[in-house]
């Protein structure tokens, strides 16, 4: 009886079927190590958390609360009314500046709002609505 495998790698070994190691077969193989390095590198970049507006209720006229992933760049923003946006590419800085400042709206209105792409978070339903013209302004705290 000949027995084929057709897995060409199980986690219960360090050998394939050509009883190679992992080690040697797959990480120690410069552009094979760089592939599988680039696809670990593409996943982790391309996860991003949901929702993150949880993360720090404010005292603010514009938001109640607020959030950001410094890995993905991700700002959420959750308007007093109770719509939610995502806004992508933010800067840490940007984060900071809204974060600790007196005026959320302020800073949203001035540095945010019409400067970054966004989408618009359906909570209840946990999917994104694409929005591409309606973007909301932010009250300004007196």
């Amino acid at each position: 009886m000949i027995w084929k495998s057709t897995t060409k790698f199980s986690a219960k070994s360090y050998f394939d079927d050509s009883h190679h190691g992992l080690i040697d077969s797959y990480l120690r193989s410069n552009p094979v190590a760089s592939k599988i390095s680039e696809k670990i590198e593409f996943s982790i970049q391309n996860q991003t958390p949901f929702p993150l507006f949880e993360q720090h209720p404010v005292k603010s006229d514009a938001f109640s609360h607020i959030g950001y992933s410094k890995i993905s760049k991700i700002l959420d923003l959750k308007f007093e009314s109770g719509g939610v946006y995502r806004y992508y590419n933010i800067p840490i800085l940007l984060w900071d500046e809204l974060y600790y400042s007196t005026s959320m709206g302020k800073v949203f209105n001035d540095n945010i709002r019409g400067q970054y792409p966004f989408d618009k978070l359906d909570i209840e339903s946990m999917t994104y609505l694409k929005m591409t013209t309606i973007e909301p302004f932010a009250k300004v705290e007196k």
